[in-house]
């Protein structure tokens, strides 16, 4: 199969199978929302002013990673960026306190990207050990699941109140 092949409405070649390569399709949505995880924990976080002076070199970074690795098939630049992202998240979350509750969802965010991570790389170990499903596939779903954690955390959280000191 051609690289880009398996990318398609369901890229079900890749999650039956870990020798299929998948395209620029499946890392453009996984840059376009690490950048936009990453972006909305500065909103929250340090400010708005600052998440959209970021928006733009944001988009061109990951656009830029992705056609780098289609003109070149090296996917070093895009990792990079990727690992930026997914470090420069957590460190902002660690760093600066959430102006919203529920903002220590994003930990259990950033545990479900790492398990996704680990699949990834572990692809086709994963897919022999089990015989019914690739890393691949395993990947997309801890993916579904920090998504999962994400509506969750923006779907219950209120802002938070000051208290007054006695």
């Amino acid at each position: 199969m051609e690289r880009g092949e398996a990318t398609n409405f369901t890229n079900t070649p890749a999650f039956a199978n870990p020798n299929v390569t998948v395209g620029s399709a499946d890392f453009s949505k996984v840059t376009t929302t690490l950048a936009g995880l990453l972006l909305s924990q500065v909103a929250d976080r340090i400010g708005v002013r600052t998440a959209n002076a970021l928006l733009i070199p944001a988009i061109v970074v990951g656009a830029a990673t992705v056609w780098y690795w289609r003109a070149s098939d090296n996917l070093v630049p895009y990792g990079i960026a990727q690992g930026y992202a997914a470090i420069a998240t957590l460190w902002i979350a660690l760093a600066f306190p959430s102006r919203y509750t529920c903002g220590s969802y994003i930990y259990w965010a950033f545990a479900w990207f790492v398990i996704a991570k680990v699949c990834e790389t572990y692809d086709q170990a994963i897919y022999r050990m089990l015989e019914v499903v690739s890393g691949h596939t395993l990947k997309h779903l801890a993916a579904a699941a920090a998504g999962f954690v994400v509506c969750a955390m923006l779907a219950r959280r209120t802002v938070k109140t000051e208290r007054a000191s006695p």
